[in-house]
């Protein structure tokens, strides 16, 4: 006979592959900002979004991240970062997400953005940080990091999409 203890492990276990299954960020195929392929003209750009250390209810949901106003180019999951090859230029970062304010009975969508200078050649990480206000909810701002702060986060952090398996933040 399995020892129950067994039973709990294997059924843990199989639980936390599902739910690991189900939450793999989406990145969109085009976007204005994005490089043509062929072009020799482009930066690239991490974007990374941490683990949570504790579960905040719907704030744990994927964030909507859009390069320039109703341009979506991720959606962007707890624990994964995508890179992106994207034009030289302005690079507004939008970042969505829901939260519960105090006066709403519902979970509301709210954003924060930030606009970046983007250099053809230069490689940009820009963290999707996690917010807590009293009064104005949780959210997620785009906020640029340098290379240590980028590699502190990796062993709680998984590539996603092609560019970013072929150039994981270890090979920076």
């Amino acid at each position: 006979m399995i020892d129950r203890k067994w039973i709990v492990a294997i059924f843990i276990s199989l639980s936390l592959l599902i739910l690991n299954g189900c939450t793999t960020s989406v990145i969109v195929k085009s976007n204005p900002t994005f490089a043509k392929p062929t072009s020799k003209d482009y930066a690239t750009v991490y974007m990374i979004r941490p683990a949570p250390i504790r579960t905040r209810g719907v704030a744990d949901n994927d964030v909507e991240v859009e390069f320039g106003k109703d341009q979506l180019a991720v959606l962007l999951s707890a624990g994964e970062y995508a890179a992106f090859k994207i034009n030289p230029g302005d690079l507004n970062i939008i970042i969505r997400s829901t939260t519960l304010l105090t006066t709403q009975p519902v979970p509301v969508e709210v954003f924060r953005a930030d606009s970046f200078e983007i250099t053809a050649g230069k490689t940009y990480l820009i963290e999707a940080r996690f917010i807590q206000e009293e009064f104005r909810g949780m959210y997620f701002k785009p906020i640029e990091v340098d290379i240590n702060i980028a590699k502190g986060m990796l062993n709680r952090l998984k590539p996603v999409g092609t560019l970013a398996r072929q150039h994981p933040l270890e090979s920076l």
